[in-house]
Formats: structure tokens, sequence, C-alpha cells
């Protein structure tokens, strides 16, 4: 992750695992787009999370 500094780095570990975690049941290579909008949903934008917060886990997701 050229460029960024370690708390950055450790946000996104934390928010890529939090992703696997969701998705744990369903096979990585057949996540759809429907997948991660659902887990956004759930967890960032029904919660009314920070833009902050929203973006660095799409950008993780988006990252892996």
């Amino acid at each position: 992750m050229g460029g960024k500094n370690e708390k950055t780095i450790l946000n996104y570990v934390y928010a890529i695992n939090r992703f696997l975690i969701f998705s744990r049941n369903k096979n990585i290579l057949n996540i759809t787009e429907d997948v991660i909008v659902e887990y956004i949903k759930k967890n960032y934008l029904n919660k009314r999370c920070s833009a902050n917060t929203y973006n660095l886990n799409i950008c993780a997701i988006k990252y892996n």
C-alpha cells in the first residue's frame, strides 16, 4: 500500500477482515456487487456511519 500510513493500513486490514467474515459462507470468487452493496448497507449506511467510515470500507474492498 504505497504511501499509506500505518493507521490507514490497519484500518484497511480491519475493514477487509470484517467483509470476509460477512461473506464467509460465499465463494470469494463469486461475490457480486449485490453482496458488497448488501454488506455496506447493513453495516454502514443503515447505521449512519460517517462518510469517512463508508469510504474507507469501500476502498478497502476495492483494493482487495
